[in-house]
């Protein structure tokens, strides 16, 4: 039986590590919560509360404790800081990360902060 009081604990903390993914390739979070029940997760980017989608889903078991996000085909409204929330009774935890979202339009590519900047071309001769 759980104490009520105890707030819940994420054993992995992932989204502590910030990650670069290229165009298209995938963005991809999990974690395993414990802790006193009921346990609510939300996830956010750029403080957008995210809900699955086409592209992304998001999920929570609490069976199994797993939070999971993901992102199939990342674009550049994919980037920028994600945020997870989990909560119950006893208090709530946060944690966060940075995704850059590398996108190639013909000869740039998008930063986090979504400057652009041209690309060295190379062609063979």
């Amino acid at each position: 039986m759980f104490e009520t009081g105890h707030s819940p604990v994420a054993q992995r903390k992932v989204l502590t590590v910030s990650q670069s993914v290229n165009q298209g390739h995938k963005i991809e979070y999990m974690l395993k919560i414990s802790g006193p029940k009921p346990i609510t997760v939300a996830w956010f980017l750029n403080d957008a509360k995210l809900k699955s989608s086409k592209n992304r889903k998001v999920t929570y078991s609490s069976t199994s404790g797993e939070a999971k996000l993901l992102v199939m085909e990342a674009e550049a409204e994919d980037m920028g800081e994600y945020r997870v929330e989990i909560s119950n009774a006893g208090g709530q935890v946060t944690q966060t990360a940075m995704v850059t979202v590398i996108c190639k339009y013909d000869n740039l590519s998008f930063t986090t902060n979504g400057t652009r900047r041209k690309k060295k071309i190379t062609t063979k001769s």
